[in-house]
């Protein structure tokens, strides 16, 4: 995903890692239903600090989005286009990581509990875990679809550029 990335121009980059972290949007506000999205992202991107919604605390699901909204927010001031390329990536892959956390969440509600008091428990953790492993699998499939797109459309702007020219080469010399 990282090379597939990287070859991209950085605004094409950016609407990739949108549309991965829009698939866990919907999630995050079912769950935050006092808080405003948009001004929760806006503050998060301003600040640039871990943060929880007012009065909630977050699950692993939760703070693993919450990485990827900060791992987009870093890209802005990357240096390289390899170095925006790392962050956007990361950004990605905590993307699909939170939702295959948040599938395991719901599916194992008492693995986490004990999880999260530091007991050991019995069954998959989200790493395991089919039904955690097919969402991870399903949002990687569609973040091939759409970088795919994107290249094959990038593509077809260069080839039309190099029509352009050598229709302009072909003109200059008759």
């Amino acid at each position: 995903m990282f090379k597939q990335l990287a070859i991209l121009p950085f605004e094409i980059q950016k609407e990739v890692a949108v549309q991965a972290w829009q698939a866990y949007a919907p999630i995050w506000v079912a769950k935050h239903p006092g808080v405003e999205f948009g001004k929760w992202i806006a503050e998060l991107a301003e600040t640039n600090l871990l943060g929880t919604p007012e009065s909630r605390q977050m699950d692993p699901a939760d703070a693993e989005f919450e990485n990827a909204i900060l791992q987009f927010t870093d890209a802005q001031d990357g240096e390289s286009h390899l170095q925006r390329t790392a962050h956007l990536a990361s950004s990605i892959r905590s993307s699909v990581l939170a939702r295959q956390i948040d599938r395991w969440l719901r599916d194992f509600p008492e693995q986490y509990t004990s999880w999260h008091q530091g007991e050991h428990f019995a069954g998959p953790t989200f790493l395991d875990d089919d039904g955690a492993s097919l969402e991870a699998e399903k949002a990687w499939k569609k973040i091939d679809a759409i970088l795919r797109s994107k290249r094959k459309s990038k593509i077809r702007e260069s080839m039309e550029k190099i029509e352009r020219a050598y229709f302009e080469w072909e003109s200059s010399l008759l």
